[in-house]
């Protein structure tokens, strides 16, 4: 028996609205537009990328007083053998006091910040120290492959891929693979947990690349 369209039709029951999308959308670039045009933090802060349900398309719609969920990775090029991850936060909390007095609060690996239409994770993270692995990574998260803020259901031609573009719509879509996975796979990025006060290794690119090659 055909269900498909049954199930489409469940899947816009629980999918965030266009209302809430637009709601993370404003929230999500409004602060990234501010950590890019940071003056002090402008100096560590090598990018900025959706992460988590959102950019994956697999959120929820949130019900009841709830509000829409988005993740925001901050990559930096703090030296993480020289910094402590308290350090490390502490050089974000100027930022938020500045642009979001009393609706910020620090937590283990993240900033929560509160607003009245959306919330944001914001998550801090260093790239590897070594010059070669830096330079790699650096160019790929400053690609538009990683700087997108459409999803995976929004533009279905997405590659992780340094040389990818968006497509506009009603264009033939390019025809490129994936990064090899030896040129970033061996390069994570290294995440402070001020909770037990250690740097551990995160790879957003590799949970966004496991859910696009699923679909």
């Amino acid at each position: 028996m055909e269900l498909k369209a049954q199930f489409n039709e469940f899947l816009r029951e629980i999918r965030p609205t266009d209302r809430q999308k637009e709601d993370w959308k404003t929230g999500s670039n409004t602060l990234r537009s501010r950590l890019s045009a940071d003056k002090d933090l402008s100096e560590i802060v090598v990018a900025t990328f959706l992460q988590g349900s959102i950019r994956r398309s697999t959120a929820i719609r949130p019900t009841g007083d709830k509000r829409p969920d988005v993740d925001i990775v901050v990559v930096t090029d703090i030296n993480y053998h020289e910094t402590t991850p308290q350090q490390a936060m502490d050089k974000f909390v100027p930022f938020l006091e500045r642009y979001y007095p009393g609706k910020w609060r620090p937590q283990g690996r993240s900033f929560g910040i509160e607003l009245s239409y959306v919330d944001i994770d914001l998550v801090i993270t260093a790239l590897p120290t070594d010059s070669a692995s830096r330079q790699a990574m650096e160019r790929l998260y400053r690609s538009k492959s990683v700087l997108t803020n459409d999803t995976l259901e929004e533009d279905a031609t997405w590659r992780l891929n340094e040389r990818w573009q968006p497509t506009p719509f009603g264009s033939q879509p390019q025809t490129l693979d994936d990064e090899p996975a030896g040129n970033w796979r061996p390069n994570p990025l290294f995440l402070p947990d001020r909770d037990v006060g250690n740097w551990g290794r995160t790879h957003p690119l590799a949970q966004i690349l496991l859910i696009a090659t699923e679909n």
